[in-house]
């Protein structure tokens, strides 16, 4: 991993303290390093929970990327809503078992779409500027994301009529 990445993200501990289990290193074996980049970006934000979007961005922010881009502003009010509703969720599940359940409403399945399509584009937004900022050589073998992101910006010109 990358020195400067590895001290955003564990912060004031040494380097040497922050090892692989064996089983970590047995899963790598077959990969190369952008397989491996990739992962390990995305694994440290799949178990990265919130239940705010101030809680990503300023994970973002720590991470030294731009949480004011026009990527950012386009897909964080779909998250936000994503990450309440979840709260929301998680929340009245809790409380069924304490009182009377608390009816929520349901869900429009046009905000199910864009949920999906704002947090994968603001997913690969984040993992294309990590690894523009702290693996600039892959850059060119994460092409794909960009498409992505066209995706997720495609989609929500055509929900704004702006096509």
């Amino acid at each position: 991993m990358n020195k400067p990445l590895l001290e955003k993200l564990f912060g004031n501990k040494k380097i040497q303290e922050i090892k692989y289990n064996f089983d970590k290193l047995f899963e790598y074996r077959e990969k190369n390093v952008k397989e491996i980049i990739e992962l390990e970006i995305l694994e440290h934000f799949v178990i990265f929970t919130c239940s705010k979007i101030t809680q990503v961005t300023g994970h973002a922010e720590m991470l030294d990327i731009d949480t004011e881009s026009e990527l950012m502003k386009l897909f964080k009010p779909f998250v936000a809503k994503l990450i309440e509703r979840r709260h929301l969720i998680v929340h009245e599940a809790d409380l069924k078992s304490q009182g009377p359940p608390i009816e929520l409403n349901t869900i429009d399945p046009n905000d199910i779409v864009d949920w999906d399509f704002a947090s994968t584009g603001l997913l690969c937004h984040i993992t294309l500027n990590i690894i523009d900022i702290y693996f600039p050589e892959y850059l060119r073998e994460f092409d794909h994301f960009n498409k992505k992101i066209d995706w997720a910006v495609q989609h929500f010109k055509k929900r704004s009529g702006k096509n």
